[in-house]
């Protein structure tokens, strides 16, 4: 991907990073902390354990781990795996996922009123996935990827709908409406098959991205 090498210099790049940092670290503990309070003012875990286990939670949690790794190691010449292409393609792939299905399936029925939730809902469905994106624009290697990647960053989310699907059947609690087996049946297969090929399509197009000069 060709980009203004007036915007590839390494200073450019760190201060970037450090805003999306800072922008997902507040993502992250605007979600935590209210959640954390209400549990102990009522003595109830239940919102806790229901916000980790949502997909976006999740989600800015990968990215926020993947951004800060990233600028701790910035001057180093060793790098983890962590920050290598097929976890920065995996973690760049879910988040854009949750900008996507919460934007097409989720938004309409969403609409916060309290402006502490109508800052998470900006910043974790929006701004985070947004920031991230762009980063990748920024900073992947060209030829990086390799079309298998594609089926590894399956692993996740088939992972998620079976811990989704399991919390429902063990406890009753469905977590997205469009992956409830109670409410599908059999036809959820149809929907993890339309969901395999919009997580697999967009893995595709970020690999046909990365390769194009090839």
């Amino acid at each position: 991907m060709k980009i203004n090498k007036d915007l590839l210099n390494e200073k450019n790049i760190m201060a970037f990073r450090i805003i999306t940092c800072i922008t997902c670290w507040i993502s992250i503990l605007f979600m935590i902390i209210p959640s954390i309070s209400t549990a102990i003012l009522t003595a109830n875990l239940e919102g806790v354990g229901f916000m980790f286990s949502t997909y976006t939670f999740q989600t800015n949690l990968w990215v926020v781990s993947w951004i800060t790794i990233a600028v701790l190691y910035s001057k180093k010449e060793k790098k983890p795996f962590i920050l290598g292409p097929i976890v920065h393609g995996a973690v760049v792939l879910y988040i854009t996922i949750t900008l996507v299905l919460f934007a097409l399936l989720l938004q309409m029925f969403y609409l916060p009123t309290d402006p502490l939730d109508i800052t998470v809902n900006i910043l974790a469905h929006y701004l985070v996935p947004i920031l991230f994106i762009f980063d990748w624009v920024l900073t992947q290697e060209d030829d990086s990827y390799e079309k298998k990647y594609a089926l590894y960053w399956l692993t996740y989310p088939y992972l998620y709908l079976a811990y989704s699907i399991i919390l429902e059947l063990t406890m009753g609690v469905n977590i997205y409406y469009f992956i409830s087996i109670g409410r599908f049946g059999v036809l959820l297969i149809v929907i993890v098959a339309v969901l395999t090929i919009c997580f697999f399509g967009f893995a595709r197009l970020m690999i046909h991205v990365n390769q194009r000069n090839k």
